[in-house]
């Protein structure tokens, strides 16, 4: 993970404050909007590609709605690591010249989009990167033997806004904990994502999805850091039949669909 800050900040003198602020500050609440209006809010988070690019990363459904076409997004970011109540309030247009600004996977079925971020928009402000060092994948040699020890009932850790809940005193983020519900490295039903068993409430798509701290293979805990594991798209959705009036209908039965990290590069190797 790499921190950002103001440029006349001695980084050693706020080490500590940044580390224990991480996930918190490498996360946004994003508020969507149509014009003027507030329609939806989520929560993004920030990635750093190479040659320094800034993306702000949520789901792509949170920014493409075919029902309202929201155009604006604002995020909040910290502007004093030591007192958190002071924050900078900073909007993105979605489209330029009537082309969106974000990119996504060539695979249009993937539900992440990134936005390279202005660094005028960031400047003066204390944040937090994830880095593709970070990224918990087999693709990473840094990880590759921690992935296999990665099982189902593993826990994770998915850090965001449920229903646009957090610390609006300090800006500071909701973490919930959640297990692996699905074989890691396995495609769920052929997608590159997999599933979570948890309770996460509309506002936290977008989320990261972060390794926790030890998991467990047969008998034995495994210590495995916390690695960006996948990014949050939402609830499966299970149809199923209501016998007294013969209906169909739909349950949100507590499994979430996450998207793979390493997708992150290959969004950006698709689109630069």
């Amino acid at each position: 993970m790499k921190f950002a800050y103001p440029k006349d900040v001695n980084y050693e003198e706020i080490e500590d404050r940044m580390e224990l602020l991480s996930f918190s500050i490498a996360t946004t609440p994003l508020e969507i909007f149509k014009g003027d209006t507030l329609i939806d809010e989520a929560t993004g988070f920030f990635y750093l590609g190479e040659r320094d690019k800034i993306f702000l990363v949520t789901s792509k459904h949170c920014i493409f709605d075919e029902r309202f076409y929201p155009d604006k997004i604002v995020i909040r970011l910290h502007t004093d690591i030591h007192d958190l109540s002071k924050n900078a309030r900073r909007e993105i247009e979605l489209y330029k010249n009537g082309k969106p600004i974000w990119i996504e996977h060539e695979d249009k079925k993937v539900d992440v989009a990134m936005i390279e971020i202005d660094k005028e928009i960031v400047q003066g402000c204390y944040f937090a990167c994830f880095t593709k060092e970070d990224i918990f994948s087999t693709k990473n040699p840094k990880v590759k033997k921690l992935v296999y020890e990665f099982e189902v009932g593993s826990t994770l850790l998915v850090v965001g806004y449920p229903v646009g809940l957090y610390d609006r005193a300090n800006n500071l983020s909701i973490h919930r904990g959640a297990f692996l519900a699905s074989k890691y490295t396995i495609w769920f039903e052929g997608k590159p994502c997999f599933l979570v068993d948890s309770y996460l409430p509309p506002g936290m798509s977008g989320s990261p999805v972060l390794t926790a701290t030890a998991a467990f293979r047969r008998t034995i805990i495994v210590d495995i850091p916390y690695y960006l594991a996948g990014i949050l798209q939402g609830p499966v959705q299970t149809p199923y039949l209501v016998t007294q009036r013969g209906l169909t209908a739909v349950s949100d039965i507590g499994l979430y669909y996450v998207w793979y990290a390493d997708l992150l590069e290959e969004i950006i190797k698709y689109n630069y």
